[in-house]
């Protein structure tokens, strides 16, 4: 980008070695999370350059090279960025030229990756609908991100993908708190998609300049997208916030669509992240842990004991409000056993796992607060003597987050069996080999992440869970 008139990050399109190394990482967290994942990092290259970027300090350029990405912005006229004068002389096509080339193919792209098979064939109806579904999986992508807390920084049309992944996470990080933004210029967490729709209608417009045949009547179509989009959010959101609660997916598609105690429980959790329910007036720490999370736990595992109130009422202000969520966490746990059972898993096996789920998604994920992470990728330059030592550190080190991010976050799409036993003193997660190992009498079983189906066979329930981080393993104790 040779741009003039705008900031000179964007204008000369340098890049710190140590941004290079957060992206990729970045991009392999969301690639784990998000349902249709992210635009990931495949080589980044050092340049043995150097430039004035951190704090007037000379830093390491690298060169990043991504997956290959339609971007909605490349069917859209670039205004800013005018080439300066050193490139004039070139033969390049006018920006409206460009443009009108770049549309006349959308048509036939969108076809490709959402109509497969669809017996569309005006330019109208399948950029229509070809953007209806990119709004839709925006909204599954954006409900995902969401629930866990995890703020880009940066959506427009020329951070996402056609095909709905994300991409460029420089400004990408896990909030701290519920609802509390990082300070930074961007719009706040909650209202950080709404540029996305404003880029889709932007391109709407130049569908309508530039595409022949495309007849006027933008207001009326952008209408259709935005139900749609608002629509799926709203359905997909409920859906991911009831998982923070640790009850599997696969009983949550079983549970009826128009559950009023489900519904009920996600607006309560929406509450909260939205920082509705404050949290304890004495948390110090930066980077505590989630309301969300700590009292989902709480109702996981007290939930049928009498303090249980009581030990929710720090982060749920009021006895009104602690009294509405236990009654309609019961309710809606009572309607998940009672589905479960008609599918043949029982009480036991279903407390089990909502029990571990909950302690997932629980504790706040360190390795994705974006000071830590610059931190620990800065360490990693500064201790390589070589490029191969440092390639060795990045490796290590992205696969070490791709791992963790895969074992916390990642929600499980199958229930198997779920069952805990008294016999087993811990469960690990190995990060050299991405496993999960158990250890106890008699016990050698392991499973992969990729799929966290546990299969623990014992008639034996857990006693309460906690969780302890070491340098080599994710541990469980129970």
């Amino acid at each position: 980008m040779v741009g003039r008139g705008v900031a000179s990050s964007y204008a000369d399109g340098v890049l710190a070695l140590c941004d290079a190394i957060f992206e990729a990482a970045w991009g392999e967290i969301a690639n784990c999370i998000l349902p249709f994942g992210a635009v990931r990092a495949v080589g980044i290259v050092g340049t043995a350059a150097t430039s004035l970027q951190r704090q007037g300090k000379a830093v390491a350029r690298g060169l990043l090279i991504r997956e290959a990405a339609l971007r909605p912005a490349h069917f859209e006229r670039a205004v800013y960025f005018t080439p300066s004068r050193h490139f004039l002389s070139l033969a390049q096509p006018h920006d409206a030229r460009r443009t009108a080339d770049a549309l006349s193919r959308l048509p036939g792209i969108l076809r490709h990756a959402f109509l497969a098979g669809s017996d569309l064939v005006g330019p109208r109806d399948l950029v229509i609908n070809g953007l209806v579904a990119f709004a839709e999986r925006f909204a599954t992508q954006v409900a995902a991100a969401k629930a866990k807390r995890i703020m880009h920084g940066s959506l427009t049309s020329s951070n996402l993908a056609l095909d709905g992944r994300w991409l460029d996470f420089g400004a990408t990080t896990c909030l701290p708190l519920d609802g509390f933004g990082d300070n930074s210029d961007h719009l706040p967490f909650w209202h950080e998609p709404d540029t996305v729709m404003q880029g889709v209608q932007e391109l709407l417009f130049y569908a309508e300049k530039y595409i022949d045949g495309f007849r006027p009547g933008g207001s009326q179509a952008f209408n259709a997208m935005s139900s749609a989009y608002i629509a799926r959010l709203s359905t997909e959101t409920r859906d991911r916030l009831l998982l923070l609660t640790g009850l599997p997916r696969a009983v949550l598609h079983w549970m009826p669509a128009d559950n009023a105690h489900a519904n009920t429980l996600a607006g309560l959790i929406a509450t909260m992240l939205h920082g509705g329910f404050k949290p304890p007036s004495d948390i110090s720490d930066p980077v505590a842990d989630s309301t969300v999370g700590a009292v989902c736990l709480i109702l996981a595992r007290y939930f049928q004991d009498p303090s249980c109130e009581s030990r929710i009422a720090p982060y749920v202000m009021g006895r009104v409000g602690q009294d509405v969520l236990l009654k309609t966490y019961l309710n809606f746990i009572d309607q998940a056993v009672a589905v479960a059972a008609h599918r043949g898993l029982s009480p036991t096996d279903l407390l089990t796992a909502i029990r571990i789920n909950a302690l997932r998604f629980s504790r706040y994920p360190y390795f994705m607060y974006r000071p830590k992470l610059l931190r620990q990728i800065e360490e990693c330059i500064g201790t390589s003597t070589c490029p191969e030592s440092l390639r060795a550190s990045v490796t290590r080190l992205l696969d070490t987050i791709h791992s963790l991010s895969g074992a916390l976050l990642t929600d499980s799409e199958d229930l198997k069996l779920v069952l805990w036993s008294d016999e087993i003193e811990s469960l690990r997660f190995n990060l050299e080999t991405g496993e999960w190992q158990l250890a106890g009498a008699g016990t050698n079983t392991r499973f992969r992440t990729q799929n966290l189906a546990f299969r623990i066979e014992s008639s034996h329930t857990g006693r309460q869970l906690c969780r302890h981080f070491g340098p080599s393993f994710l541990e469980f104790i129970v």
